[in-house]
């Protein structure tokens, strides 16, 4: 597995770019992405001896996009913690993923509960596709696959009370934000 993650590491970038005709990116496999990210950190912060403290996970879910958490080791500030990667499947996803971006963090900096967003990458001969990298918050997901566990109905029925008061709750709050003042941070971002 070690020679093989050194092999995908040293593999040129250019032996998975995309053709710019496809409407949906080929993702590499995992492990590819594993080593394209840690040369893709490694060059933005300028830091060629840059590791993996944890490497790079998939979640399940993402619905369209693949998503990973994974942990540099101690380096820059807004990078020393949890991450997630969030690498989008179209490739004319550019223009949203800036927009997520700045809107994440404009949110978050309203005090909206929220990860803040510190990399929104549209190069996808990168990665194969758009990707962001933010910070990965503390606490379980809200919704979480349950099929096959021995307690999936119990869980179920909790979810089911508990998912409309949630989504009421947090709506609630977005709402309560000055529109104005969110649309002024987003024109300054650029969007």
């Amino acid at each position: 597995i070690i020679k093989a993650r050194i092999r995908l590491a040293l593999a040129p970038r250019s032996s998975i770019m995309v053709p710019a005709d496809r409407s949906m990116t080929p993702h590499p496999p995992d492990d590819l992405v594993e080593a394209l990210l840690l040369r893709y950190l490694q060059t933005k912060l300028r830091q060629p001896d840059l590791r993996y403290l944890t490497f790079p996970a998939r979640f399940a879910g993402g619905f369209e996009n693949r998503v990973y958490g994974f942990q540099l080791q101690p380096t820059a500030q807004q990078f020393s913690g949890p991450l997630v990667l969030r690498l989008f499947a179209q490739l004319g996803d550019a223009a949203r993923v800036h927009r997520e971006f700045a809107l994440q963090n404009v949110l978050s900096d309203l005090g909206f509960p929220g990860p803040r967003v510190f990399v929104s990458e549209d190069d996808v001969s990168i990665l194969g596709g758009p990707f962001t990298i933010m910070e990965r918050l503390r606490g379980a997901a809200a919704y979480t696959n349950t099929i096959g566990l021995s307690n999936a109905l119990p869980m179920w029925v909790e979810l089911s009370f508990r998912a409309p008061r949630q989504g009421a709750e947090i709506q609630a709050r977005l709402h309560a934000l000055d529109a104005d003042v969110i649309a002024r941070k987003m024109e300054d971002a650029g969007i």
